[in-house]
C-alpha cells in the first residue's frame, strides 16, 4: 500500500521544510493499493478500468524487501 500526495500538497511541506535539517517523510492522508491507485487514474482520464490488472508481491521482480499485506 502507498500513501500518494497531493502535489499542492507537496509543494507546501518542502517549501515549510526549506533551511530545516532531518529526515523527513511526506505523505498523503489515504492509504491505496497499486491496483487501486491504477483504477482510480484510469477512471479520472475516462480509460477502461479493465486494463488494470493485479498481481501479488511475490511475482513482482525487485530487490528491496517490503511487507506483505
Amino acid at each position: 500500500f502507498y500513501t500518494p500526495v497531493f502535489i499542492d500538497d507537496l509543494m507546501s511541506s518542502l517549501d515549510y521544510l526549506m533551511g530545516k535539517t532531518g529526515t523527513w517523510n511526506i505523505v498523503g492522508s489515504e492509504r491505496v493499493s497499486k491496483e487501486g491507485f491504477a483504477l482510480e487514474v484510469a477512471r479520472a482520464f475516462g480509460f477502461p478500468t479493465t486494463n488494470a490488472k493485479s498481481s501479488a508481491y511475490t511475482h513482482q521482480e525487485g530487490k528491496a524487501r517490503r511487507p506483505v499485506e
